[in-house]
């Protein structure tokens, strides 16, 4: 689970952030990397689970586990941006 999370923060900061998906980002959905990592995260936990219970466990463990990994990329992209 930690390296699906890890997958979708470094997919919602690269879609929402950088310049390869500016003609994309915008449509509302990709403006926000943490909006994003919340339809990603749906999207895996509907593929992998098939109960509703682990489903909505999955959702959630993955949008918490993604969100420092969202950080750090952004902290990396405005450290890169600035030189």
């Amino acid at each position: 689970m930690i390296l699906e999370a890890l997958a979708i923060s470094s997919i919602a900061e690269t879609v929402c952030r950088s310049r390869l998906f500016k003609p994309i980002q915008k449509w509302y959905l990709l403006k926000c990397s943490y909006c994003f990592a919340h339809y990603l995260s749906l999207i895996v936990a509907l593929i992998k689970y098939s109960t509703f219970y682990d489903f909505m466990i999955t959702w959630f463990a993955l949008v918490t586990l993604a969100v420092p990994g969202m950080l750090l990329i952004e902290l990396l992209f405005n450290q890169l941006e600035e030189k």
